[in-house]
């Protein structure tokens, strides 16, 4: 994330309060911690902190407003990047389109960004996806920095509701639970949407290009997960119904699997019924009640793999991030590097200041 401190600080006439240099310090010691990407509008912004607040900030705030100064044609570049950007004013525009605090503000929040997903694991996997995206970009310089938590299932809205009300910047990654392809969206995501646009920008809801997790991960990687597992026949099974359809890995419930009874609940009008019939039909499953009447109601029709999100990150952390993103082919490529993104534009940062 980039915080930028524009010019209009510098029309500022009263002298800076004890709450406003106390902000200073507290942005300073964030991205001196690695927490941020410091930039300014024009180098006239650490000159006239130079003037009011250089002594009453740490030599460690010092020299990181003095560092930014010396990088600011080097920053130049960031304006390239699709980064979250929040912006320090003189004072806020509220009708304003862009994400705007004060010095003020700055000593209420905690700067270091929260990333939220239905799981933990599941957020520090998504952080891999922002690792993912600065090595396709060819990006230098910059890490990916933020606090991974979950929000336990669906009561990830009211995690998020929690984060946001104690003045803290999070990005909540949002399961998409796209039962079937175009599926509007889940009251869940749409309180999420609620909290972020209650937020003032400090937060925002970002929907998972797929169902879930484990519809984002590559099947040759998933068979690699289950090679010594009686999950490697799962996931067999379910390439054989799915084949490579991009709809179907996107959508179909691959985690918790379609079983007899699942199939059955299902309203033959519905556009989940449909969505499953289809390939079902296509690889030879017979789903007419007659013909499920042989079948017991637990029988799989479509096979689970179950929660992926332990074996997965052991995955990740049994191999660089280089060798673990050459594994990433095809339409799974694309939604993991939209996912990391995203992760990237509100968890880049600089990494930690060395003196």
């Amino acid at each position: 994330m980039i915080i930028k401190i524009t010019s209009s600080i510098t029309k500022i006439k009263e002298k800076l309060n004890d709450g406003q240099i106390a902000g200073i310090e507290r942005l300073c010691l964030g991205i001196y911690r690695g927490e941020n990407i410091l930039t300014l509008e024009n180098t006239d912004v650490v000159d006239f902190l130079e003037r009011e607040v250089f002594e009453k900030i740490s030599i460690i705030s010092r020299g990181v407003l003095i560092k930014a100064r010396s990088k600011f044609a080097f920053h130049g570049y960031l304006e390239e990047l699709k980064a979250k950007t929040i912006f320090v004013v003189a004072k806020k525009d509220e009708a304003g389109a862009r994400c705007e605090v004060t010095f003020a503000d700055l000593l209420l929040l905690d700067m270091e960004p929260r990333l939220l997903a239905e799981h933990v694991n599941d957020a520090k996997i998504y952080i891999e996806a922002a690792h993912h995206y600065i090595i396709n970009q060819k990006i230098s310089g910059l890490s990916i920095c933020g606090k991974t938590s979950g929000g336990g299932g669906t009561s990830i809205a009211q995690e998020f509701k929690n984060i946001s009300q104690n003045r803290n910047l999070c990005l909540a990654v949002v399961d998409s639970d796209e039962n079937w392809p175009s599926r509007p969206a889940t009251p869940v995501e749409k309180k999420c949407k609620e909290v972020a646009d209650a937020s003032s920008g400090l937060c925002e809801a970002y929907r998972l290009p797929a169902r879930e997790l484990e519809n984002m991960i590559p099947l040759n990687i998933l068979k690699d997960i289950f090679s010594n597992k009686n999950g490697y026949y799962s996931v067999e099974q379910i390439e054989k119904i799915l084949g490579q359809e991009l709809e179907g890995w996107r959508c179909a419930d691959i985690k918790q699997g379609i079983k007899v009874s699942t199939l059955r609940s299902m309203k033959k009008t519905s556009p989940e019924y449909k969505f499953y019939v289809k390939y079902f039909k296509k690889s030879g499953i017979k789903i007419e009640d007659h013909e499920l009447e042989n079948l017991k109601k637990n029988d799989f029709l479509l096979q689970s793999v179950g929660n992926c999100g332990d074996p997965l990150l052991k995955w990740f952390e049994s191999r660089s991030k280089h060798a673990a993103f050459q594994l990433f082919h095809g339409h799974w490529k694309d939604y993991w590097l939209q996912l990391g993104e995203k992760v990237f534009s509100w968890c880049c940062a600089e990494g930690l200041i060395r003196s």
